[in-house]
């Protein structure tokens, strides 16, 4: 039991018993508040404006400890007026003060709240006093105590229960009927030592160095850090890199740390007559919120179909985002595809049990970054909209915004797509500035359709929309982009993004490539990992930027200014072909189908075609006619 309990609540303890508990230690006030910054109003008449706010806080330039919180709480000239307030819920409602987050632990939890208090409304009214642990939603002991018009002073003897799960305590205090005064309010306990600190995460964590913290202890002078690592894996010998420097403060900046090493700190507290037991070990996290931008290597092992892509490691990273682009170059006016989003990478549902799609951006699906779906469903291999919430929310696809104002604007969107029931009609609408095109198609059967709509107001801002008719569902399987490019034009298509995992996954080889005479390929990569906060909580991914692309010319890309060399020929129904140089080779037949369209090696080679006739074929930009 406690010296001042005893006093208060037993006179028949005899002044040797008393004499005994005082020999252990001495009573102190742990908390004290006298509410003297509260210089508004009067007892009589407080002040108007409510002091706490809604989210329950007093502020803390009015009081001299950490937190204090309350509602209903008002100045009133030296003392705190705690009146009735107007709850969003319930309405108006009576008032409290709550103490702040206390450590009892000493004297096992015992203490006593003193406090002078008077009502303000009637010559009587009662208080109800209800103890919490800092970590429980519920109270578990509670007192009640009577007041009147005069003022009087109040001591409420309590003792905190450990396990509950803290050492913290507070205690809420309101009244049955009406408003109330409240002064001089402490927490009291008897003290025969010092509590050790309680270590928090540290701040402003870096490879070199960082700032330990710690909860205040009441009756501390001083504290002493100790910073330090393990010279073993079983944690029994102990390298200081700091020892029990002292301060005055809350936290200490701790220098001299190495990247590679895990390190920890302790805190002692420290008076006048006591130095506590250290604290709890506390690990040093260096937090991950941002991810640096990797160093691109240059590619190796290029190819006539492929290279790899290489790249320096980036500390801590868990991996890498990768992205894949072709710039191509026409060589002469042509129609060509800007974007084919084929979305093969969708394995989940079929058409008879379609997979959900929660989320909006597709990024995960398609190769170009931004596109977007309302009320998503997914086949394997397509992507589809759903239009059974109509009235609340149409099913739609949206596109990024694209560069489309070459050719004065002229683009097309060709679309494959499964018809779910027949009748179904198909929305495409391109939008530039506020400005919008409407197209439509008709899907007469169930099933597989393609289709072409055109557009002319391209511009360098371009997206446009993918809706349909009918309630039920629809699949797109692939979404090209075609527009005609004028000699010399180039445009950049994204080809793939993807991530792979590890530190030292540095690399990544691309196969089965097929540019053309002048075109290059583009590869960029972002660094991620998960973000990690400085008490060791993983958290959400984080990336870098993306480094700035790195162009690689394949074998068959490289152009070459004379082709005269060549030769080509047909031969006991075999074609010929002698090449100076690599060269990427089209066949086609006379009706315009293609043959063959490849990337060739330098040297001779026999292509059996598929039958005799009249074949043009395309050698980089020479073309011959050949008749097999």
């Amino acid at each position: 039991m406690k010296k001042f309990t005893s006093i208060c609540i037993s006179v028949l303890l005899s002044a040797n018993l008393i004499s005994g508990y005082a020999s252990r230690g001495e009573q102190l006030a742990i908390l004290s508040e006298d509410f003297s910054a509260f210089t508004e109003g009067t007892e009589a008449a407080p002040a108007e404006s409510e002091l706490s706010t809604w989210q329950e806080q007093i502020p803390a330039e009015f009081t001299h400890d950490i937190q204090w919180k309350g509602r209903g709480i008002h100045q009133a000239g030296g003392v705190c007026a705690v009146l009735s307030y107007d709850d969003r819920t319930y309405g108006e409602t009576q008032g409290w003060i709550q103490t702040p987050y206390t450590d009892v632990r000493l004297d096992d939890g015992n203490f006593t709240l003193r406090f002078r208090a008077r009502s303000m409304d009637s010559a009587q009214d009662s208080l109800i006093l209800y103890l919490y642990d800092r970590y429980s939603s519920n109270y578990y002991t509670s007192e009640k105590r009577t007041i009147t018009d005069q003022w009087q002073t109040i001591e409420v003897p309590f003792q905190h229960n450990f396990g509950m799960g803290s050492r913290l305590a507070y205690i809420q205090i309101g009244a049955y009927n009406g408003a109330w005064l409240v002064d001089d309010m402490e927490i009291v306990q008897d003290v025969y030592d010092i509590c050790s600190p309680h270590g928090i995460a540290p701040k402003d964590v870096t490879f070199e160095q960082f700032t330990a913290r710690w909860d205040a202890v009441w009756s501390a002078t001083s504290y002493l850090t100790s910073a330090y690592y393990y010279a073993d894996e079983a944690k029994t010998e102990r390298v200081y890199i700091a020892r029990d420097i002292e301060t005055t403060e809350r936290e200490c900046t701790v220098t001299g740390t190495e990247k590679g090493k895990t390190y920890f700190f302790t805190v002692k507290a420290k008076n006048e007559k006591y130095t506590s037991a250290e604290s709890n070990e506390v690990q040093v996290y260096v937090p991950i919120r941002t991810m640096p931008v990797p160093e691109l290597a240059a590619p190796t092992d290029i190819t006539l179909t492929g290279y790899t892509a290489q790249w320096q490691p980036v500390e801590r990273a868990m991996g890498y985002a990768v992205r894949h682009f072709l710039k191509h170059t026409a060589l002469f006016d042509e129609e060509y595809t800007l974007v084919h989003e084929d979305l093969e990478t969708i394995t989940d549902g079929t058409l008879d049990w379609p997979g959900y799609f929660y989320d909006y951006d597709l990024d995960k699906y398609s190769k170009t970054p931004g596109w977007g779906v309302n009320m998503g469903c997914t086949v394997t291999g397509m992507i589809g909209i759903d239009n059974y919430y109509r009235r609340f929310e149409e099913g739609k696809i949206t596109s990024p915004e694209f560069d489309l104002s070459r050719n004065d604007g002229k683009y097309t969107v060709q679309l494959n797509v499964y018809a779910v029931n027949a009748g179904d009609t198909v929305y495409v609408d391109s939008y530039r500035e506020g400005e919008k095109e409407h197209r439509e198609y008709l899907m007469e059967t169930v099933g597989e359709h393609s289709f072409s709509v055109e557009f002319t107001n391209g511009s360098a801002q371009t997206h446009f929309t993918i809706t349909f008719s009918g309630s039920d569902k629809m699949f797109i399987d692939d979404i090209f982009i075609k527009q005609v490019l004028k000699a010399g034009e180039s445009h950049t298509s994204a080809l793939a993004s993807f991530e792979v995992e590890g530190i030292d996954n540095t690399s990544y080889t691309f196969t089965d490539l097929a540019g053309e005479a002048g075109d290059e390929y583009l590869y960029s990569v972002a660094a991620w990992s998960w973000s990690l906060d400085e008490e060791g909580v993983w958290g959400p991914t984080v990336y870098s930027e993306y480094s700035e692309p790195q162009s690689v010319k394949l074998s068959s890309c490289i152009r070459t200014a004379d082709r005269t060399a060549d030769k080509v020929y047909a031969s006991n129904g075999t074609l010929h072909l002698e090449l100076s140089a690599n060269a990427r080779v089209r066949v086609y037949t006379a009706e315009g189908k293609t043959v063959l369209d490849k990337p060739v090696a330098s040297g001779n080679h026999e292509l059996n075609l598929p039958a005799h006739g009249l074949y043009l074929v395309l050698i980089d930009t020479r073309c011959y006619k050949v008749c097999l």
